[in-house]
């Protein structure tokens, strides 16, 4: 049974990579500049380790400019580690593009991070409530993370699930899903017009 959901699992992959070669980026330049960041998690997924999957992905102008899906090194208890585990993955990347971008544009850009989860929204705004994440490398970077968030280094919002772009990035998507998600990236069939991207 474990062979047959690998073996499908495979099949999914493969068959998305196959639409992911087929498309494009599209970068705008009618969009004022902001960086946002979408963080998402699965939880315990990993069939061997019960590890979880951050998702990760940094959008310029509502571009996906970058972008990671890694196994956490830490075994999360429960969803809302997990998540924040990721939220925590999240606000160092879009720290770092912010200060490349500074580097090169010579201006600092205004920066969200999106979750879809209000316990992490909970933890990050008030870091005493740290119930449910007893490791002890998470609850370190809790408080670096909040410091981040008071110096008013990033804004922190809630997105719903439908909405959170990296969803792709932690598991297999049901195809309609994958597809709207894809769209949002910013990703365009080749020879595909703005058109082609179902946005708002």
């Amino acid at each position: 049974m474990i062979e047959l959901y690998k073996a499908r699992l495979v099949e999914r992959v493969l068959l998305k990579g196959k639409v992911w070669t087929l498309n494009k980026l599209l970068y705008r330049s009618d969009v004022p500049p902001h960086l946002s960041c979408f963080s998402d998690s699965d939880f315990a997924n990993d069939q061997k380790t019960h590890k979880s999957r951050t998702g990760v992905v940094i959008s310029f102008c509502r571009e996906a400019i970058t972008w990671l899906s890694r196994k956490q090194t830490t075994t999360a208890l429960s969803t809302t580690e997990a998540e924040y585990i990721a939220a925590i993955e999240s606000t160092k990347e879009i720290l770092w593009v912010n200060c490349l971008v500074k580097e090169i544009l010579n201006f600092k850009l205004t920066q969200t991070l999106s979750v879809n989860n209000r316990s992490v929204i909970h933890l990050i705004t008030n870091p005493e409530f740290h119930c449910r994440t007893k490791h002890v490398e998470v609850e370190v970077t809790l408080h670096h993370v909040n410091e981040k968030y008071i110096d008013r280094e990033f804004i922190l919002e809630h997105v719903p699930t439908g909405q959170q772009l990296a969803d792709i990035f932690t598991k297999g998507l049901p195809h309609g899903s994958f597809m709207k998600n894809r769209d949002c990236l910013g990703a365009l069939g080749l020879g595909g017009s703005v058109g082609a991207n179902k946005r708002n």
